[in-house]
Formats: C-alpha cells, sequence, structure tokens
C-alpha cells in the first residue's frame, strides 16, 4: 500500500495576473516504501526523498541530481517545490 499526500504551499507571492495554481507547481507525494518518498507533477515524476524520519533526508530531482541533505521531510519537500518554478 501507499500513501499520497498532495504538497502546495498555503501562500504565495506571485504576481496577481497569475492564479496562484498556476504559479505554485502541485507535487502529488507518494510514500512508497519505508524512507522513499517520490513526486509528481501532471503524473510525471519530478523527484524523490529518501532518509529517515528524524535523520538527514536527500533530496534529489527528476534526473537524479542530488539537489541537498535537508534536516525534515518537510524541508526536503519544500525545497523540490522552489526548485519546481
Amino acid at each position: 500500500m501507499s500513501l499520497l499526500f498532495d504538497s502546495v504551499p498555503s501562500t504565495t507571492t506571485a504576481p496577481e495576473s497569475i492564479s496562484p495554481d498556476r504559479a505554485m507547481p502541485r507535487l502529488r507525494w507518494e510514500l512508497v516504501f519505508d524512507g522513499v518518498w517520490l513526486a509528481r507533477h501532471d503524473g510525471r515524476f519530478a523527484g524523490m526523498v529518501q532518509g529517515t524520519p528524524g535523520e538527514d533526508m536527500k533530496l534529489t530531482d527528476a534526473r537524479g541530481n542530488l539537489c541537498g541533505i535537508y534536516a525534515s521531510l518537510d524541508d526536503a519537500k519544500a525545497a523540490l517545490i522552489d526548485r519546481s518554478h
């Protein structure tokens, strides 16, 4: 069984001419197995977070490039959202 999560920041800083839904990408997160979360945008693979909660989390983008090591899952997810727009 896998779990799905939608990830959209609660506030945006987009110009008024751009709707908030278009300004910030909506990533769908799926826990595929212990310690591995996959992100999808419009059905396509967008990135992955690997790690154990309470330990460092490794974020990679859709091409497998290391984006960084983060202190928490939420920090890693937010970093991928920042890179996506």
